[in-house]
């Protein structure tokens, strides 16, 4: 998987959570988990390794 592939499918499941976020209301339980999820959908980002470009070629592992 390139890295734009890999952002490109992050960017998707964090659409989704956003998109049912926003369908809930006030203080439930559903609410909280979406944010929760939504926190950490952003957050989480595996290192790049030196020496690794964003060229076409690089390959997500």
């Amino acid at each position: 998987m390139t890295i734009f592939e890999a952002l490109r499918k992050d960017h998707d499941i964090q659409r989704d959570l956003l998109a049912r976020l926003v369908e809930t209301h006030g203080d439930s339980d559903e609410r909280d988990s979406l944010y929760k999820q939504v926190k950490k959908s952003c957050m989480v980002m595996p290192p790049l390794k030196s020496g690794l470009s964003t060229s076409r070629s690089w390959k997500w592992t």
